[in-house]
């Protein structure tokens, strides 16, 4: 069948599904009792991906180009990007953020983008301003601003950064 979206499902890790640009091996035994032929099964394939999308309100829209932000975050983009820089993580940071380094996660650009998203939103809760630092950096790409269900691939993977535990109190941790 034909996946509905691109790949990588937005459904928290609970399933990858892939329909191109992918190699599996197969050992060629199939599992007890499973049928011994492969059959097109597109119904239960687009009733998969969406059953496990999550809800469009659970993940929240990117404001629209131009909007005002609905409150004023509170450090500015040049003050959260000096605590990223002066972090245990500043070369990290630096490496993903302005020269588009991938070493530390294997090429893998999605790994990539998560990384810095989740750099960005320990010190900031602001999904608008987590997304005005992400596209200042050397990751930008055009799979940034695909469509996908609940959003697009940036808001969904700045709102799964947003769900971190840990978060900048300016305080040493103990």
């Amino acid at each position: 069948g034909t996946l509905p979206g691109a790949g990588r499902h937005p459904s928290d890790g609970i399933m990858e599904l892939y329909d191109r640009d992918r190699f599996f091996v197969m050992s060629g035994n199939p599992w007890p009792g499973t049928p011994a032929t492969i059959a097109a099964r597109q119904d239960e394939i687009t009733e998969l991906w969406w059953g496990l999308a999550p809800p469009v309100s659970a993940v929240p829209s990117p404001p629209a180009p131009g909007a005002p932000p609905t409150a004023r975050p509170a450090k500015s983009d040049e003050q959260i990007l000096a605590l990223l820089r002066r972090s245990a993580l500043g070369a990290a940071f630096a490496a993903l953020h302005d020269l588009g380094d991938l070493g530390r996660y294997g090429g893998n650009r999605s790994s990539a983008d998560l990384a810095l998203a989740n750099m960005i939103a320990f010190y900031s809760p602001d999904a608008a301003q987590v997304e005005r630092l992400m596209r200042g950096s050397c990751l930008v790409r055009s799979k940034w601003d695909e469509r996908r269900p609940g959003g697009t691939y940036l808001s969904l993977t700045i709102a799964r950064a947003a769900n971190r535990a840990a978060v900048y109190t300016g305080k040493p941790n103990r």
